[in-house]
């Protein structure tokens, strides 16, 4: 009797030991319905935002309704695209992937959204995930979290991106979303960083746009592949470079127009087709504000890369188009430039741009700014864990940068250049009507082509020819408060006739006839005092004339 016990005693082990490995692997197995699920923005994200998940089986698909619909029943359902993970390495590779299961990469994209409303979702087939949430763009103030370099590489320095996430939130609940300009995960090819990023609580609650750093292009600790194992992990809208699509892209949220670079993809040092691919952005969609993301720095070369090339290359385009603000990370330090135009620090309200290193938002190494080009810097903190919140609204960008025990180290305001004046009503007829070409008083051989200020928005380029259509000059209108240029070399008491080309977004074009009489300002004569005394008459007056063109002046008095 004694054995039979122990016998049914290690039967109830065996049977208990198997009920309980056996548990969690249904449960997990269930889960892999649908994983690393985020939220990236769309084109427009007042309307359309994508989704991207992993999942190991087929027909997943988002139900998604807004955030009072309690128990789904308004849900629509949106069935994504469905793609085996494949990252085809080859055999003779001398890199590997780690921990990446047999899965598909699923995407999916919500559109026709409402502006300014807050949704949720769930993704799934016979199991759903947990609750996601959004709030999509619509109009007035917004703000968001910036962040470079979290580079996890295992559970403590996740921890702590955790925590800055966490600290964010306590310090704004009305943040839209996460900017991550680069290096999220510590290799690329580590499946299990990823996983790390995607257990993080705020990922779920608001959209993320990232740029893709070094670390995501690596398959090795020597080894650089490209983007396909960020492009695995995120759903960007598809708008991007031609050769670089969903690691470069661009979105409008509010007022903003985000642009976002993969530095990496040099082409020979030129980024040549990004280049070509960011003016035609820029042109198509005039908003307020231009905000660029980049992992590499414009001013930093902390680590002796790629920071002179791409200074060289893009810069005179940010200064071309009125960039406001560059965010960028890599140095693992935190750097504020003046605003610098043409490579110089400018006090011009209307130019120049304001370049930020984000500094490192996790556990990683951080660096001296040994390197780091000073001269066009205004504040700078290393060997120091940052991240910055940043508020836009109709008249500033404000930016505040705070380390990892919420204290504010850093804090600026940049003032718009551009009015937020785009969507107000335009008529053509009255801005022709409105050119006009206006003398320099102090100096008759130049003057100015004006043109009213609401052109930014509803015209693409301006022209002006002279009569025997030379082209005098041509400008894009990238804002609304430089809306002239200089004519130059005319004589004195001439006529001019000039046309002015008119080439409008909506893709019509005008042209519209001005004359111009150059005239000789020799300066007046005002009587400042008319009195009549027993003497006769008292005259007092100021000469105010061109000595240069004058050898006397008479006055005569009838």
């Amino acid at each position: 009797m004694k054995k039979i016990f122990k016998l049914f005693l290690l039967a109830g082990l065996i049977i208990t030991s198997f009920l309980f490995v056996l548990s969690p692997l249904v449960v997990n197995a269930a889960t892999r319905e649908a994983y690393q699920i985020i939220t990236n923005p769309g084109e427009n994200m007042a309307s359309e935002v994508n989704i991207n998940w992993h999942s190991d089986i087929e027909g997943t698909f988002v139900e998604y309704t807004l955030k009072t619909d309690s128990d789904y029943s308004n849900a629509i359902r949106v069935v994504g695209s469905v793609e085996a993970l494949d990252f085809n390495v080859p055999n003779d590779s001398t890199w590997t992937v780690y921990d990446f299961s047999k899965r598909n990469i699923c995407r999916a994209t919500l559109s026709n959204l409402l502006p300014d409303t807050e949704y949720k979702y769930r993704v799934g087939k016979t199991v759903f995930s947990k609750d996601y949430f959004f709030k999509t763009a619509g109009s007035g103030s917004f703000t968001f979290i910036n962040m470079s370099d979290p580079q996890f590489y295992g559970d403590a320095s996740a921890q702590v991106w955790y925590n800055l996430m966490a600290d964010a939130f306590v310090i704004n609940k009305n943040i839209s979303f996460a900017l991550l300009n680069g290096d999220v995960v510590n290799q690329g090819n580590e499946g299990s960083y990823w996983d790390l990023f995607f257990d993080n609580h705020e990922v779920s609650q608001i959209m993320v746009a990232a740029a893709t750093g070094n670390h995501e292009y690596y398959a090795g600790s020597t080894t650089t592949v490209d983007a396909r194992f960020y492009n695995a992990h995120f759903n960007n809208p598809d708008n991007g470079a031609s050769n670089l699509l969903n690691s470069s892209y661009y979105f409008i949220y509010n007022n903003a127009l985000f642009v976002v670079i993969d530095s990496q993809k040099t082409e020979g040092g030129t980024w040549a087709t990004q280049k070509v691919w960011f003016e035609e952005v820029v042109r198509a969609n005039p908003t307020q504000y231009i905000i660029v993301s980049s992992h590499i720095s414009i001013y930093g070369a902390a680590n002796g890369d790629n920071s002179v090339a791409l200074r060289r290359e893009w810069t005179p385009l940010f200064d071309k188009y009125g960039v406001d603000l560059v965010l960028t990370g890599h140095d693992h330090i935190y750097a504020r430039s003046k605003i610098i135009y043409n490579g110089e620090e400018t006090s011009d309200r209307f130019k120049g741009t304001c370049y930020v290193i984000g500094g490192v938002a996790g556990n990683g190494t951080k660096y001296t700014a040994d390197k780091l080009d000073k001269e066009k810097m205004d504040k700078w903190y290393e060997l120091k864990t940052s991240y910055g919140i940043v508020t836009v609204s109709s008249g500033t960008i404000s930016y505040r940068c705070y380390d990892m025990n919420q204290n504010v180290i850093d804090t600026f305001i940049l003032p718009a250049k551009r009015t937020s004046n785009a969507d107000q009503d335009f008529d053509k007829n009255i801005f022709l009507q409105e050119l006009a070409i206006v003398a320099n008083d102090n100096d008759r051989t130049t003057a100015r082509f004006n043109w009213p200020k609401e052109a930014y928005g509803h015209v693409d380029t301006i022209t002006l020819k002279d009569d025997k259509d030379n082209q005098l000059d041509s400008k894009f209108i990238f804002m609304d408060n430089e809306n002239y240029f200089d004519i130059s070399g005319l004589t004195l008491d001439a006529t001019y006739k000039y046309k002015a080309v008119i080439n409008f977004r909506d893709g019509s074009k005008s042209e519209q006839q001005i004359s111009f009489k150059t005239t000789i300002n020799y300066g007046d004569v005002k009587i400042t005092t008319n009195n009549l005394t027993s003497q006769g008459l008292e005259l007092g007056f100021n000469i105010n004339v061109r000595s240069d063109l004058l050898n006397e002046v008479g006055l005569y008095v009838n």
